[in-house]
């Protein structure tokens, strides 16, 4: 049986490594029968203090980073088990690196949990896929500000470019789509 793959960046401005709340979302995920992969995109490096996380992030090279997460997701995507789709998820700073590899990549589908998304609407143009974000509304770095321009700017993009719209329309009622979900048995190994 193939399975979807789901790959998550990591790293959180916490705690600027690969820590135990990563690892056990990616067991979870594995549980459910996704092929979870969690990165460590600081090379092992890891912080314990705020200062020390702060360092680890503004050392990131982004280049060799994206290149780094592409090729995963790529690695991903040709997993024997797979099925060829990937989705992205992280937090925190790997929430803003959720979405740079979803625009550096093509993914299946992107979540963001409270990551730097000040994009413009040609740097969204690549999003082919759905996204979903959860921000907090008390965040002063990632504020209401950062995540409305996101959030217009995505809006500006489909208006300019999405001639054709399809939108998604509900043929059942959620519950009852909800309920055939709950029936769907979970891949084992």
């Amino acid at each position: 049986m193939s399975r979807t793959a789901c790959a998550g960046v990591t790293s959180g401005m916490a705690s600027a490594r690969l820590n135990d709340q990563i690892k056990a979302v990616a067991r979870e995920m594995a549980e459910h029968g996704y092929i979870a992969l969690a990165a460590d995109i600081h090379d092992g490096k890891f912080a314990t203090t705020r200062d020390e996380a702060k360092a680890l992030v503004n050392a990131f090279d982004p280049d060799a980073g994206l290149e780094r997460l592409a090729a995963l997701v790529q690695w991903l995507r040709t997993h024997e088990a797979g099925n060829g789709k990937v989705g992205t998820v992280d937090w925190c700073f790997g929430g803003g690196w959720s979405l740079n590899t979803s625009l550096a990549t093509p993914v299946d589908a992107t979540v963001i949990y409270y990551g730097r998304v000040n994009k413009s609407a040609a740097e969204l143009a690549p999003l082919a896929r759905p996204v979903l974000g959860h921000f907090g509304t008390l965040d002063t770095r990632i504020n209401a500000d950062m995540v409305g321009g996101f959030e217009a700017a995505i809006n500006r993009y489909i208006r300019e470019h999405n001639h054709d719209p399809k939108p998604f329309v509900w043929t059942k009622p959620a519950n009852t789509i909800l309920a055939k979900i709950n029936r769907i048995p979970v891949p084992s190994e």
